[in-house]
């Protein structure tokens, strides 16, 4: 408990320092402050492949020629997310990173997680699914709540749209 009081009070303590006293944060602002209140964890990952049948090629003097198997792989991930904030966000975006086996990114995805009935110290866990991803043995994924998203890159992350008025 006596954590979360320090750093409540460093949190504000931050923002009079950043903003000024009575100063009100701007859309952006307070999006990044409500963001920087939530985690998420990647609580398992399952990699399910699938054979995708195809049709048949027609050989010459009506023979069939077999072709190479072709996999569809999907990788499901179980991910956790949670808040110590009193504000809720009503949805989040959460970066998924894919890495190879030296851990260097192969690629890089986001995906929305709706967070309005998530309340302060409560943890919800959501799966999604990943399509057709290139999987190789020693591959992993890794789940954050990134920080400091960068003005061009915000379109992309809805809880920075600006709600109707």
């Amino acid at each position: 408990m006596t954590s979360l009081v320090l750093r409540a009070a460093s949190a504000a303590v931050l923002l009079v320092g950043a903003h000024g006293c009575g100063s009100r944060l701007t859309h952006e602002q307070k999006v990044e402050l409500l963001r920087s209140q939530y985690t998420a964890s990647l609580e398992s990952l399952t990699v399910k492949q699938e054979p995708i049948v195809a049709g048949v090629a027609a050989g010459g003097e009506g023979g069939a020629e077999s072709a190479a198997p072709v996999v569809r792989t999907d990788a499901i991930l179980d991910v956790v997310v949670a808040t110590d904030g009193e504000e809720q966000l009503p949805g989040l975006t959460l970066d998924i990173q894919h890495l190879d086996a030296a851990r260097r990114a192969k690629g890089r995805c986001t995906f929305w997680v709706e967070t309005a009935a998530l309340v302060r110290g409560q943890s919800a866990q959501v799966t999604h699914v990943l399509e057709n991803v290139a999987w190789e043995t020693g591959d992993a994924y890794s789940v954050e709540v990134r920080k400091r998203i960068p003005v061009e890159e915000r379109s992309g992350y809805p809880e920075f749209a600006r709600e109707a008025r």
